[in-house]
């Protein structure tokens, strides 16, 4: 149902977390060196090789030689596999380029930058990876199916809809399907986000993944476990996460036609002249790598996630999830919003602010019926109103009748 998807992504994002790390140590090191401790050249290479370069020219050669050439060689396999220019493939060539025109800062800023853009791509769409995640760790892989008056162990993927299947307190459903015998509380928090257990008993529907608190059930499977609520539910979020805002969209047509037309322009640049006019070559690559850096789409491609990255995470710390940048471009066009009853505006925990008379009943009156009647109640609404009668008078309970 997607495990491995998810998993495999989750590998992608430490990895581009490992990566942007490594380069803002890097990148960040070089500046201090370069502008505050102190630059120096490095005698043993001088000495043993022969090289001029000063600690931070070194590590802006490292970062750039091993950021920039790990993406040109991805963007060589895309340029293979797929046949087109990819980000990765201009980003890791105009980074390779600073170095031979002596650019070494701006070479080693794009492509570090490039690499937080791509971590925080990466963070954007495991938020809705994480959604997934957590919906299938709840399912069930084995049931308990009756048959001829036995009870059988089976893998959920080999029960057939009709068959029949025991669950009991304290197991999750491991199918979509209808009580045939029983009653119980089932927690449905996982599918709903609704906190308090749903009763059901004989003919109401149960689904996977939910969870049977207290009574044991005979359930009638309904769907085979790829066609449950909750593997429908996997195939919307896995789908919605491969969309992207109309954005990022743009940001991809724009990167097929505009990398490969800067990269012809620059291997014009550094051939045709001398072929026609003849000259030095190294001058006119020269002028060809110029071309490349000063032509690198860096600010346009980075700002995407970028502005995602911060406009999902600023929401998240007043309390609202969104699970992708597609959703969050999407809110400008939305004209009106629907919200349930419980948790989604407030805390979830319903309490008394104000109170309304209807009739001549007087306020401690009306209180004392509504008390009465909600003190045994568990539901969160009926605890509110205890909560707020017990701080107004304690004694103010009567004896409730129908």
């Amino acid at each position: 149902m997607g495990g491995d998807d998810i998993h495999g992504h989750d590998a992608g994002l430490n990895k581009w977390l490992i990566f942007s790390v490594v380069a803002s140590i890097l990148l960040i090191s070089a500046l201090l060196v370069e502008n505050l401790v102190g630059d120096f050249e490095i005698e043993a290479l001088r000495d043993i090789l022969g090289i001029h370069a000063t600690l931070s020219q070194i590590l802006y050669h490292i970062l750039i030689g091993v950021f920039g050439g790990y993406l040109t060689i991805v963007g060589f396999k895309i340029l293979l596999t797929r046949y087109k220019f990819s980000t990765e493939f201009l980003m890791g060539v105009v980074a390779l380029a600073s170095t031979y025109i002596d650019l070494l800062f701006e070479g080693a800023m794009v492509i570090t930058l490039f690499i937080i853009s791509e971590f925080l791509e990466e963070y954007i769409e495991d938020r809705a990876r994480e959604s997934v995640a957590k919906l299938i760790e709840y399912m069930p892989d084995k049931a308990s199916v009756l048959r001829n008056g036995s009870e059988v162990l089976m893998d959920t993927v080999d029960v057939k809809p009709g068959e029949i299947i025991i669950v009991r307190p304290g197991e999750r459903i491991p199918l979509d399907g209808v009580i045939l015998e029983g009653e119980s509380s089932i927690d449905e928090s996982n599918i709903t986000g609704e906190n308090i257990p749903v009763f059901k008993s004989t003919g109401q529907n149960v689904y996977a993944g939910t969870l049977n608190l207290d009574g044991v059930i005979k359930v009638r499977v309904t769907k085979p476990v790829n066609e449950t609520l909750v593997s429908k539910i996997v195939s919307l979020v896995m789908e919605a996460r491969a969309r992207k805002a109309s954005i990022e969209n743009v940001v991809d047509r724009f990167s097929a036609k505009y990398v490969p037309a800067i990269v012809l322009s620059a291997g014009l640049i550094a051939f045709i002249p001398p072929y026609l006019f003849g000259g030095d070559l190294n001058f006119w690559i020269y002028r060809a790598m110029i071309l490349l850096v000063l032509a690198c789409p860096s600010a346009f491609i980075i700002s995407v996630p970028a502005t995602f990255f911060t406009a999902i995470s600023l929401s998240s710390r007043k309390g609202i999830v969104v699970k992708g940048g597609v959703y969050m471009e999407k809110l400008a066009s939305v004209k009106t919003f629907i919200f349930d009853k419980t948790g989604t505006l407030t805390y979830g925990k319903p309490k008394v602010v104000d109170k309304c008379r209807l009739s001549n009943i007087s306020d401690m009156e009306t209180l004392q019926i509504v008390a009465s009647i909600e003190k045994y109640s568990n539901h969160p609404v009926a605890r509110g109103i205890v909560e707020y009668v017990n701080q107004v008078d304690e004694d103010i309970y009567g004896e409730a009748r129908n």
